[in-house]
């Protein structure tokens, strides 16, 4: 995973934001939370080299995905 997120940070000017969390009792799940700035730049993210492999890649490691678009709602942010 570090290697995708280093791969956004450096390529994806429309990822604004792209966390992982672990979670606690839970130590073989993750949480991936990831901020576009509109629809576009997640079309673009979906198709980079980086991407695809990690999505790839990844179906040896999970027993299960969910996905969930977010709209918009009330944040606080420091």
């Amino acid at each position: 995973m570090s290697r995708t997120v280093r791969a956004i940070a450096e390529h994806e000017p429309g990822t604004l934001v792209s966390a992982t969390h672990t979670v606690a009792g839970s130590p073989s799940s993750r949480v991936f939370y990831e901020l576009y700035a509109d629809r576009a730049a997640f079309d673009a993210h979906e198709q980079t080299e980086h991407t695809r492999a990690f999505l790839a890649e990844r179906e040896r490691f999970v027993a299960s995905v969910e996905v969930a678009f977010l709209g918009p709602g009330v944040s606080s942010i420091r």
